[in-house]
């Protein structure tokens, strides 16, 4: 699942920072992002900027509410 492999490559850079770049729209939620996070590293921080999506030539979908979503980075160290 997506949250094992998450889980896989926390562990893997347990002894490293960690830099996460996620969209609201993603899954897991970041709420679970975070809890993961915390298993393996003492300290989470997450930075949070509104973000429109544009791809290609979809006028149409600009101003439908889909494209409008909250991006976070997560920093674990």
């Amino acid at each position: 699942t997506v949250h094992e492999a998450f889980q896989r490559v926390f562990q893997r850079f347990k002894d490293s920072i960690i830099v996460v770049s996620f969209s609201s729209n993603g899954l897991p939620y970041i709420s679970s992002l975070v809890s993961m996070l915390k298993q393996f590293k003492p300290r989470v921080e997450v930075r949070q900027v509104d973000h429109v999506y544009s791809f290609g030539t979809h006028s149409h979908l600009m101003n439908n509410g889909t494209s409008r979503v909250q991006e976070y980075l997560l920093v674990a160290h």
